[in-house]
């Protein structure tokens, strides 16, 4: 199937590209706005794969300037619940932990959809 298709390529995508990859951030974030709920989650996955030297390892990403941390917001804002709760997902999954970046989606937790809400 063509999901498939999608999600594999972004699995290899992940497993291949070297960590913090541009293009392979792009074409990671492209597909947070997929039609496909799981293509959407496999991004979310990718990307956090991605900015990690390592699993568990702190992410590349040190501050909310970096575009990807832009880009991110930019979909926190999107009118569509399904892309803002996958926003939701990578923005935990890419931003470094314990630095304050935890108050960007706090105020989702009051969102108008139940899924960006558990996102959240």
């Amino acid at each position: 199937s063509r999901v498939g298709v999608r999600r594999t390529g972004l699995s290899a995508l992940a497993r291949f590209a070297r960590t913090g990859d541009q293009s392979a951030l792009q074409l990671a974030t492209g597909c947070l706005k997929d039609v496909n709920e799981y293509v959407r989650l496999s991004a979310v996955e990718a990307l956090g794969q991605l900015v990690r030297p390592e699993p568990g390892g702190q992410t590349i990403i040190c501050d909310g300037e970096h575009w990807l941390a832009v880009s991110l917001r930019r979909l926190l804002r999107q009118g569509r619940p399904e892309f803002r709760g996958a926003a939701v997902m990578a923005f935990g999954e890419v931003m470094p932990r314990g630095r304050g970046f935890e108050s960007e989606v706090s105020s989702l937790c009051e969102d108008r959809a139940e899924f960006v809400q558990m996102a959240a």
